[in-house]
This record gives structure tokens, C-alpha cells and sequence, in this order.
């Protein structure tokens, strides 16, 4: 087979825990299956992967320089390398999105490693209407891919509640781990004492702040267990915040926070560490919890999301909302000795049997030559109706559950396309409910003695309203709009001027203010008015 593996993720996360994933995946499947040609898809203008692909005869880097034309790129691509399978290793990153219809025959497959911005919307999003549609609509692209590949049963189960994807449709193929299994030193060559290492970070579901107070609440009761280390990158807020706690707490001599480091420092750390308190709030996987297992060190984890499902029975599961669970799961470590704490290695050590990249791959390989076996192109897409109700229904439930509207992250007025998707989403949700509610626009055209009427504007929102013009039986005479000549549709079509036929009432169905109301006051002498009107609730 001909295989591409798109690198879109890659520039953007390559020292990231997703960029070693890509990275270690891609080396292992090279090395155990050598009977497929393998091409890696680079959307910068230099290659940035010889020295960890070039060294592999069945494999190839293809610079496409960057997402200009990007329809025609991909159409080429497939065809010219005769590409069997297209697989995404994530779309998130520099590329635009994708259409399923660009790839022909060509299978199009999609990993999935969480959906952590929806699912943590509040912490992510209540300030930033723009960036949560845009997050909605590339998670609804999953609907344009054959198969997805999910790094864990929990985020196969979170993908396919959220959007509704066929089970099916997805494959749970867990990550391996990157490293020789080894034995824990703890020699305290350097440090002289024991010491936990907490990894935190910029995002809000490392939950940092909530474990530091944990330990420190956790010390003060007890203030023989281990000294904290912290590593890992912050914004200087947290990091500000990090150090502000540990001094009003005095325990600088306690708790020493490193920030960053190097891969070598990291690796030294976790050498010697005693115990890793990862009590993240979710996780579509977790590999720091494989890693530190594969470097001998037992691991204090969250029991939720993932987490609970890679390490339940292994390690100490803590609840991480309650800072009195992870203190208590911190004192529990501490407590325990050498005897016991080499049970917890030992069995996490059998557990990594199932976290191996040869597996990882093996089963990828599988699956997609059973795609491959059973694929038909004769696939029905979700259409844009299914994608706007969706999106539509969870800005709503957003707003209902922070009590607000979403406000927007700009300081300044919003632009005219982010007002235009917000007032087209809401109209779709006033839509929507009246037909939940069973209720007809046609007692508003009854009220207004509108018997033939004319819409103004093609697009998604126009859709929807001829869907419950027909319902209501209720007659459309023609279309208006700018783009009339290249327009197919079952309604006669105009341009805007002065020559439009008699109606009743013209139906603004576009974004508007105020300029299409005068200028087509201006033609006729018609009612005119807003389809946001026919749906106030």
C-alpha cells in the first residue's frame, strides 16, 4: 500500500508530547512494515524530516510548500502517488481544513487524542465566542473522514457522545512508549533526600495549582514526606502565581520549582524521583504516565477520564477537583515504603506490555488493510443542516451553562464575519426550537397577510427557512441575490435591482446592517423586513 501521513501537527508540537507521538509512530511503523511505501506530507516550503525519515528506503517527505491551492495540492498528490490511504495525524495545526470529496478513492483517516477544549469549554472559551465556533467546526470535521483512530476507549467513547460518530467509524490503538523499561535509581546522589516531581504546564487541566496546594496542605500535616520539584513550561502568570504560593507559604526550601528543562535534565529527574503526582483534571490518554512507568517510577494519577483507564490498579488514583483527595493520596505515597512502593513499579512494568509501539502499529496496519478490504465509496456525507444544528445546540448550551452570552477574547468591536456566524447561529437555534416546539411560521405570515414572499440571499440560514416555508405551505415567487448568473436552484433567481416582480414581503435571510434594507427600499415598494423577526421567541 501507499501510504500519507500528513505532518500538519507536526510543525507546531514537534517537542510536544503529540509531536514524539507522530514522531515514534511513524519511526516504528517504517521499521516493522516494510511492505508499504510510506510518504510524509510537509505543508512548509523546507523539509523539515530527514533526519529520522531519510534513513528508511520505503519512505519519502513531500514538501508542499504552504496551504495556497490547497484543493488542487491534495487532488494531485493522491493521484500522481497513487496514495491508498491519507491519514491525518491531526487537524489541528497550519492547515486548512479538508474536504473528504478532494481525496477520490482514496481512503481518509483521522487520529484523535481528546477533545479537551470541548469538553473543559468553560475554562477555555467563556471569553472567546470566535474560538469555540472555530473549535466546533474542527471537531465536526471528523464527520469527513472514513475512519478515526483514538489514542484511548475513553476518547473513542467522548468522540462519538459529542458528535455523534458511528462506533464503527473509530479504533482505539494506544500509544507505545519511547523508552528502554529501567529500573529506578533514587540514589540521591545529587539531592540527599527523596522527592516527589510534579509536571505541570500552561494548560488548565494540568490542574498545577490545585495539587501545589494540595502538597503544601499535605506538608503541613505532615512535614517528613518527600520535598516537591516541579518542571514544566508556564506563561509568566502561572509562573508568578506558582512562586507567590510556595513564598507566602515559606517552603522555598521545600518545594523547588524548575520551570523548563532540558530532555536530559527531565530524564535525570525522573530517575531519581520517588513518586510523579500527575492529578490532571483530563487527559485523552496520558503519557507522562507510561513514560514515568518506563523509567521506574510509580505514579499518583486522576481517576477520571483516561487516566482511570490506563492506571486503575496500578497506581494511587485521587480525585483532582478535591484538594483533600490528593492529599490524602499524597500522604498515602509518602507513607509507603520500599517493599511496597517496588509493587507498584513492578506491576506498572507488566502493565507497559500493552503500551508497545510494535503492538501500536501492528494494529494500525491491520485495521487499515480491513478498511482497505471493505471500503465503498459510496459515503454519505453529514450535510451542512446537521453541522449547524449541532454547532448551533452546543453554543446554546454553553451560554445556558455559564448563565451569559459567550463574549468575544477581542478588546475591540468584533469583526463583521465573527458578528455575521454568531447572528446566523443564533437564528438557526430560534429555528430549530420553534420546530421542536411544533410551532408553524405560518401563523406569522397569517397575522401579517403575507401570502407570496421573496428571500433575499443563498446561504446556510436561507436553507433552513425554505425548509419551513414548504412545511407551511407557504408559496416562494424567486430569490435574490448578488450572485444570481452562477446559482442553480428550483426558484427563479434575480440580482438585486429594479426590476423585481411583486411580493408581498421580502425576507432579508443574510447578515445586515442596515445597508441590503435601504438599498432595497430604495427599488421597491414591498415590505421588507428580517427573518429574524418571523423567529422571535
Amino acid at each position: 500500500m501507499n501510504i500519507a501521513f500528513d505532518m500538519n501537527a507536526y510543525h507546531g508540537f514537534s517537542k510536544s508530547g503529540i509531536g514524539n507521538y507522530m514522531k515514534d509512530f511513524c519511526i516504528s511503523i517504517m521499521q516493522r512494515n516494510i511492505d508499504n511505501t510510506y510518504y510524509f506530507i510537509n505543508w512548509t516550503d523546507r523539509p523539515l524530516l530527514n533526519n529520522w525519515i531519510g534513513v528508511y528506503f520505503n519512505s519519502e517527505e513531500i514538501v508542499l510548500g504552504d496551504t495556497k491551492n490547497i484543493e488542487s495540492k491534495i487532488r494531485n498528490l493522491v493521484k500522481n502517488y497513487v496514495i491508498d490511504v491519507y491519514v491525518d495525524f491531526s487537524n489541528i495545526g497550519i492547515r486548512e481544513s479538508f474536504k473528504r470529496e478532494w481525496f477520490g478513492k482514496t481512503i481518509l483517516c483521522c487520529f484523535v487524542y481528546d477533545i479537551i477544549p470541548f469538553k473543559m469549554r468553560k475554562e477555555y472559551y467563556s471569553n472567546d465566542i470566535d474560538g469555540y465556533i472555530c473549535y466546533l467546526n474542527k471537531m465536526w470535521e471528523y464527520n469527513e473522514y472514513d475512519h478515526l483512530f483514538c489514542d484511548s476507549i475513553f476518547t473513542k467513547n467522548d468522540i462519538i457522545k459529542s458528535i455523534n460518530i458511528e462506533e464503527n467509524k473509530t479504533t482505539v490503538i494506544y500509544p507505545g512508549h519511547s523508552n528502554k523499561i529501567e529500573a529506578n535509581i533514587n540514589d540521591n546522589t545529587e539531592f540527599g533526600y527523596r522527592y516527589f516531581l510534579m509536571f505541570s504546564g500552561n494548560a488548565h487541566q494540568k490542574n498545577t495549582i490545585r495539587t501545589l496546594l494540595a502538597y503544601i496542605k499535605a506538608y503541613k500535616k505532615n512535614n517528613k514526606i518527600p520535598k516537591l520539584i516541579i518542571v514544566g513550561s508556564e506563561n509568566q502568570s502561572r509562573k508568578n502565581q506558582i512562586i507567590r504560593i510556595i513564598c507566602e507559604h515559606n517552603l522555598t526550601d521545600t518545594i523547588d520549582y524548575r520551570g523548563y528543562v532540558n530532555e536530559d535534565e527531565l530524564h535525570y529527574l525522573e530517575k531519581n524521583a520517588w513518586w510523579v503526582l500527575y492529578a490532571s483534571l483530563y487527559e485523552g490518554f496520558g503519557l507522562p504516565i507510561i513514560d514515568s512507568w518506563s523509567k521506574g517510577i510509580p505514579v499518583l494519577t486522576s481517576n477520571c477520564t483516561s487516566m482511570k483507564e490506563i492506571a486503575e490498579g496500578i497506581a494511587v488514583l485521587v480525585d483532582p477537583l478535591s484538594i483533600d483527595s490528593i492529599v490524602e493520596g499524597i500522604l498515602t505515597i509518602a507513607n509507603i515504603g520500599d517493599k511496597e512502593r517496588k509493587v507498584y513499579i513492578n506491576n506498572a512494568q507488566k502493565k507497559l506490555k500493552i503500551f508497545q509501539w510494535e503492538k501500536s502499529t501492528g494494529n494500525f496496519i491491520k485495521k487499515i488493510e480491513e478498511i482497505v478490504n471493505n471500503y465503498s465509496i459510496n459515503k454519505t456525507l453529514v450535510n451542512d443542516y446537521e453541522k449547524n444544528k449541532w454547532i448551533t445546540k452546543c453554543i446554546f448550551e454553553f451560554e445556558t451553562e455559564i448563565g451569559r452570552k459567550i463574549n468575544s477574547r477581542k478588546q475591540n468591536e468584533p469583526t463583521n464575519e465573527l458578528k455575521k456566524n454568531i447572528w446566523c447561529y443564533q437564528n438557526i437555534h430560534k429555528m430549530l426550537t420553534k420546530r421542536e416546539q411544533n410551532k408553524s411560521i405560518r401563523v406569522f405570515f397569517s397575522n401579517n397577510n403575507y401570502s407570496n414572499i421573496a428571500i433575499y440571499g443563498m446561504g446556510v440560514l436561507a436553507n433552513h427557512f425554505i425548509i419551513d416555508l414548504k412545511h407551511a405551505e407557504i408559496p416562494i415567487k424567486y430569490i435574490i441575490d448578488e450572485n444570481a448568473n452562477s446559482i442553480v436552484d428550483e426558484y427563479p433567481i434575480y440580482e438585486p435591482n429594479n426590476n423585481l416582480p411583486i411580493v408581498d414581503v421580502i425576507v432579508i435571510t443574510v447578515y445586515d446592517e442596515g445597508i441590503i434594507l435601504e438599498k432595497l427600499k430604495n427599488m421597491c415598494s414591498t415590505d421588507i423586513i428580517m427573518i429574524d423577526e418571523i423567529y422571535k421567541i
